[in-house]
């Protein structure tokens, strides 16, 4: 099976169900020892190293990340805001969003859909004054902000 990737086209990599372990407990604790790994799996420590440096040289594990508890940093307020800029500055209007301090993800696409960002606040008016900044950026024709109730699910992996 092959797919394309950044405009390469790639053969995907098959991976079997420890390799599946693998990326599940790394997503739990991406700073366990080879040893601990491969004492969850019930292979050797060699194996469970050699294995996570395979993954990582084929491009399965990109890198290694931590999660920010945003909450803890007084940021309480989780909002998704598609951003609808008009096709003569869609190029530079994406420039400026996906660069502003307050984006954690930024996604483009397709249809009519917009650039599409998730942000966190500490509060209603850092998301209006958000609101405002991008707003006052030229060729913006709509914004629509959704604003999380609660996280129900949030993973990295899906294997």
């Amino acid at each position: 099976m092959e797919m394309q990737r950044y405009g390469v086209l790639r053969r995907m990599l098959k991976i079997d169900d420890v390799d599946q372990q693998i990326l599940k407990i790394l997503e739990g604790d991406g700073r366990i020892s080879y040893r601990q790994l491969g004492q969850k799996l019930g292979i050797e420590e060699s194996t469970a190293r050699k294995r996570v440096v395979r993954l990582k040289e084929k491009e399965v594990i990109e890198r290694f990340t931590i999660d920010v508890n945003e909450a803890t940093l007084g940021r309480t307020i989780t909002a998704f805001i598609t951003v609808y800029p008009s096709l003569k500055h869609a190029d530079e209007i994406i420039k400026k969003v996906v660069n502003f301090d307050e984006v954690i993800e930024s996604y483009n696409l397709s249809g009519r859909c917009g650039v599409f960002l998730k942000s966190t606040f500490g509060d209603m008016k850092a998301l209006n004054d958000f609101i405002a900044k991008i707003r006052n950026i030229t060729g913006i024709v709509g914004i629509h902000t959704c604003i999380s109730l609660q996280t129900i699910k949030k993973s990295r992996v899906r294997v």
